[in-house]
């Protein structure tokens, strides 16, 4: 499987451990790109749990280890691994304090966090981030949680373990272009949900104006390790 930026620079920070980890638990797994690529290239120990029944069904059909399972109650015991990799995941989360105290509670030397990040301060990134925002607005009006891309300092205020001896944050930004229909693409099931005259269809023209003729990129990305 063929790894994006993001999952490239997380294979690298655990290349790159003092001491290789010989397990890696990856929660909200989804296709379990890095933990398809530690077990085949690197030879650690691997499992995955996310909670669709399909994504992991076709994880153990690869021969990747997984298990439906809530990140809020993770379905193993203390330290079962050296490290828990939560990526792109705590946004979907409520609660998500719950989430990192449960990976904290099966690693036995710490958690690897990485969400998607936007450097604002570069227009096409604020511009992303503004159609992306609206994209999350949209889903938890329709009953999903989808709060925006948590930044380091949440993500550290999350913490309740005394025990974390250091952090590092480290960021990338891939400046990959992309256009508003490139957005919209993703957001037709949930646009089909909404009446009419809703709301959120005043401000979808209104982004549609003033985004006419500009360029959006994707987001970069964030880790943050958290060692015990």
């Amino acid at each position: 499987m063929k790894l994006n930026q993001q999952e490239k620079a997380i294979v690298e920070k655990i290349e790159k451990f003092s001491t290789p980890p010989l397990s890696i638990l990856d929660v909200g797994c989804g296709k379990g790109a890095v933990i398809s690529h530690c077990k085949s290239q690197l030879n650690i120990k691997v499992c995955g749990i996310d909670q669709h029944k399909q994504t992991v069904d076709d994880l153990i059909e690869k021969n990747i280890d997984a298990k439906v399972g809530d990140a809020r109650e993770i379905p193993f015991p203390d330290e079962q691994f050296d490290w828990v990799l939560i990526s792109n995941a705590l946004h979907h989360i409520p609660n998500a304090d719950k989430a990192l105290t449960e990976c904290f509670r099966v690693a036995k030397h710490g958690v690897i966090v990485s969400e998607l990040w936007y450097d604002t301060t570069i227009k096409c990134q604020q511009l992303g981030a503004e159609i992306d925002s609206w994209c999350k607005k949209l889903h938890q009006a329709l009953g999903f949680y989808h709060r925006v891309y948590l930044n380091a300092g949440e993500v550290i205020s999350l913490i309740r373990q005394p025990n974390i001896t250091s952090i590092e944050v480290r960021y990338g930004l891939d400046m990959v272009q992309t256009n508003l229909d490139y957005w919209l693409d993703h957001q037709k099931e949930y646009l089909e949900k909404l009446s009419a005259n809703h709301v959120f269809l005043w401000e979808l023209e209104n982004l549609k104006a003033k985004m006419k003729n500009q360029s959006l990129c994707e987001p970069g990305w964030m880790i943050i390790t958290l060692q015990k």
